[in-house]
């Protein structure tokens, strides 16, 4: 009697640990929400805009096992060399505030591949350069703020229970509306609109740090 009520015991206890390594393996699987922060290059596929350094940080958000949201806030400037129909002489700063859905291909690993998708709002501002013209003439130019269409693979290189390394590559979609808006004291304001494409190859490295 006393026999047959430990065995029972003991079988409770297995079942009981049991279930609990299980449950710390499945939590292991999870993914965790994350700050990162990185520094890369960016390259444009306009053949008068140069490459730039790249710079920006996001947030992550865990949506299950294997699937995450990601905002990212990117910043980078390029100089622009002029053509004719298109930009002068200056610098153009993009800001792209960029949403995705992130999957990773291993869960939390030692080495984390994974691939992201999702699009984003681009803020661009251009600063006009040296150029020549009669006195009685102004030249400003504006590139348009818009929506971007943003996709890549990328992976996390654990370095501890917290902190990963990380490198990123991906490309950014964007057309653009820009417009020269030329001043004349003698014939007033005449504006000429021409389409820009600031699709570009970004390469990022940075840290990344789970909550």
């Amino acid at each position: 009697m006393i026999l047959s009520r430990m065995k029972k015991k003991r079988e409770i206890l297995i079942i009981v640990f049991c279930l609990i390594l299980l449950r710390t393996h499945s939590s292991s699987q999870d993914l965790r929400s994350s700050f990162h922060a990185k520094v890369g290059g960016s390259f444009p596929k306009e053949g008068n805009v140069q490459a730039g350094f790249e710079s920006g940080f996001g947030f992550s958000f865990s949506l299950g096992r294997k699937l995450s949201l990601s905002f990212d806030f990117v910043y980078w400037k390029s100089d622009v060399k002029e053509r004719v129909g298109k930009l002068h002489n200056g610098t153009l700063s993009i800001t792209p505030f960029l949403l995705s859905l992130q999957y990773s291909l291993a869960g939390e690993r030692f080495l984390s591949p994974y691939v992201f998708l999702g699009s984003g709002f681009v803020f661009s501002s251009f600063e006009i350069g040296g150029y020549i013209s009669i006195p009685e003439i102004k030249i400003n130019q504006k590139v348009k703020n818009g929506p971007a269409f943003y996709l890549g693979t990328g992976a996390n290189l654990r370095l501890t229970r917290n902190l990963s390394f990380f490198g990123e590559i991906s490309y950014l979609l964007r057309k653009a509306g820009a417009e020269t808006i030329i001043t004349d004291m003698n014939f007033g304001v005449s504006r000429r609109e021409f389409s820009l494409d600031l699709s570009s190859f970004l390469f990022g490295l940075g840290l990344k740090y789970f909550f």
